[in-house]
């Protein structure tokens, strides 16, 4: 599985909703994930 973190960064990077890539029960689960900016590096 994927880093959450990795996947908000680069939807932010790119503009993509992050609601489009995760459904709202990730959203919850990964909460502490959408504090990352676009220039998160892992």
């Amino acid at each position: 599985m994927i880093d959450p973190r990795i996947t908000v960064a680069w939807c932010r990077r790119h503009g993509v909703p992050i609601d489009s890539v995760f459904p709202k029960s990730l959203l919850r689960k990964f909460a502490w994930a959408m504090d990352v900016g676009p220039d998160f590096r892992f």
